[in-house]
């Protein structure tokens, strides 16, 4: 995280500065197809969907061929 992910939490509707700085540094990262929490209440009226653990490890079974639910460094070899 970046010191403007912090500046942006404290202007932010989140009542949980380390929440929202979270947040701001995932939406900057690109591309999201959710974020992973165990207390969904601490992000009201986000985008993109919020997943707890169990939701999260379902989803990455269902999708455990692809490349875009892989980290850069663990891409399979060819």
């Amino acid at each position: 995280m970046e010191r403007s992910d912090f500046a942006w939490s404290a202007n932010s509707g989140f009542l949980d500065l380390e929440d929202g700085a979270q947040y701001s540094a995932a939406m900057g990262s690109g591309r999201l197809d959710g974020l992973v929490t165990n207390n969904k209440a601490d992000f009201p009226n986000v985008s993109p969907p919020l997943l707890d653990a169990a939701e999260a490890l379902h989803a990455f079974k269902a999708h455990a061929g692809s490349a875009r639910y892989v980290s850069k460094g663990q891409r399979r070899k060819k």
